[in-house]
């Protein structure tokens, strides 16, 4: 074996796990946009595309806690879903359905208050490792749950932009 060789295999272990831990931040965009909400309330929101929902609520808390320095209420989120919704996906304005389709995004986007694991191999160890992040966190505030969007969040919303220099948020 040369010793280009030998430094590929090397690069390839030793930087693997750095690697896995880097995409982290992406598994639970690509898992958000594999729900579909065809499952709920028979299929009526089905054209509601995850992806763009996602970006949108990101963004959003970025807004609230990076701009406007403040957590946001699961409230003041559903407010701003509800109008999402309506605006870009035409959904009737039915306090009730929205209220519950707004839940159902809220659950989808926070795993049901867990966070995303992900599994892969590690080459050192020769073992299976297991990944973890959140897009967005919870915490007790005034007595009162509120949420902000977790850095791997920003990380990801971030990478997403080709001028992600330039931009005015910082993790």
């Amino acid at each position: 074996m040369g010793t280009e060789s030998h430094i590929l295999i090397h690069d390839i272990i030793d930087e693997h796990e750095e690697r896995m831990i880097n995409l982290k931040k992406f598994y639970p965009f690509f898992r958000l946009c594999d729900y579909s909400l065809n499952q709920f309330r028979e299929g009526r929101y089905e054209r509601i595309d995850m992806g763009y929902v996602t970006m949108a609520v990101l963004r959003f808390f970025i807004e609230e806690n990076s701009f406007n320095d403040r957590q946001v209420s699961y409230g003041a989120y559903e407010a701003f879903i509800c109008n999402l919704l309506v605006r870009d996906f035409d959904i009737e304005r039915n306090e009730e359905a929205l209220s519950a389709l707004a839940q159902y995004i809220f659950d989808k986007l926070t795993n049901e208050g867990h966070p995303f694991y992900f599994e892969y191999y590690e080459p050192k160890g020769r073992c299976k490792k297991r990944g973890r992040t959140r897009l967005i966190e919870s915490g007790y505030q005034d007595g009162d749950i509120v949420y902000t969007i977790s850095s791997d969040g920003i990380e990801f919303y971030l990478e997403t932009k080709e001028t992600k220099d330039e931009s005015k948020i910082s993790v």
